[in-house]
């Protein structure tokens, strides 16, 4: 027997809806100004038993909750009203029944209902549902709607703003022990530096990185052969020295070098060493082709590579380029006297 599925018998009715929303509000009042009486005579009288008050505060929020729901079904108008009702509903968990546990369900569920129309009203319910998981020792879950804010921003190419959320999701993965989320998070932030110009920035933030791989004993791209925190990190730090000076910076370059190897043991003698110093050689004489080699001969690491790092190679070697253009011209020039 073939069954066919009604869609009218499942079709929410809008009017409906918000009418039902509305009662519950009005229950969820009626309920409230009852149990705000109650703790009053309680609190005058202490002879009244706290049970009674309790059950009349989650029977607002009960309410409080099926309203919240309720304006959530009525479509996209009204998901504020939504959120508020959600958000009413956190603050009475946490500021009448002192359940930073609940309150933070309800805070984040708001921040979801309207973030798909306004994610600087969500940043606003999320930030009060991290505070509550941080109340409540649950810093794994504040971490990961701070991610959320963090993102929500990069998307909206805020990169400044979310540079800095960033890094407050980094602290709360790292209260969480959660160190290779704390990482990647740490590692956006120090792409969107590079993204927005801040090389020197990004070369120390990504060193950061490589350092706090090595204290967690991770596996890191000196170690894998693959792309990763240091050679991002040094290919950033000669493009910025290349574009502020004539000169490459070679005392500044050495002291990284010996930085990373106080790090990382195996970087000493090893291939991603030598290639490095090549890099560094070739930059120094000013010879492109040799510069080329240097870069192309890490074909692993440079497919791993992102494009904000690819970019400051192209930098690099454009920069090479116009100096060697330069004192070709001035050699000629020199010589035509």
């Amino acid at each position: 027997m073939n069954r066919t599925t009604n869609f009218e018998a499942i079709t929410i009715n809008q009017n409906e809806s918000i009418a039902k929303a509305k009662l519950y509000l009005k229950q969820a009042t009626k309920v409230g100004a009852r149990t705000t009486s109650r703790r009053a005579r309680f609190d005058q009288s202490k002879l009244l038993s706290i049970i009674p008050w309790e059950l009349n505060v989650k029977q607002e929020i009960k309410y409080t909750i099926l309203a919240a729901e309720s304006f959530r079904i009525s479509g996209e108008h009204y998901w504020y009203d939504s959120a508020e009702t959600y958000e009413h509903a956190g603050a009475l968990f946490a500021d009448v029944l002192h359940d930073p546990k609940s309150a933070a369900e309800y805070y984040e569920e708001a921040g979801k209902v309207i973030e798909k129309v306004d994610t600087d009203f969500a940043t606003k319910y999320y930030r009060q549902a991290i505070t509550r998981h941080c109340d409540a020792s649950q810093y794994e879950n504040g971490a990961v709607i701070q991610d959320r804010i963090a993102n929500n921003l990069d998307k909206k190419k805020d990169f400044a703003a979310a540079i800095q959320e960033y890094h407050r999701a980094a602290k709360l993965y790292y209260a969480a022990n959660i160190k290779h989320r704390a990482i990647q998070a740490l590692g956006r932030a120090a792409y969107l530096l590079a993204a927005v110009g801040k090389f020197r920035e990004s070369a120390d933030a990504y060193e950061t990185i490589a350092r706090r791989q090595a204290e967690h004993s991770m596996v890191t791209s000196v170690k894998s052969g693959k792309a990763g925190s240091i050679l991002r990190s040094g290919s950033l730090l000669i493009c910025d020295s290349l574009e502020k000076s004539e000169n490459l910076g070679w005392r500044e370059l050495k002291k990284f070098l010996q930085r990373i190897d106080s790090v990382h043991s195996e970087f000493n003698g090893s291939l991603e060493q030598q290639k490095m110093l090549d890099i560094f050689q070739s930059i120094s004489d000013g010879d492109i082709n040799k510069f080329v080699d240097s870069v192309y001969s890490l074909d692993d690491a440079l497919s791993g590579l992102d494009d904000v790092v690819i970019d400051a190679l192209d930098k690099i070697e454009n920069i090479i380029i116009k100096r060697h253009k330069n004192n070709v011209t001035h050699k000629e020039h020199e010589e035509n006297k």
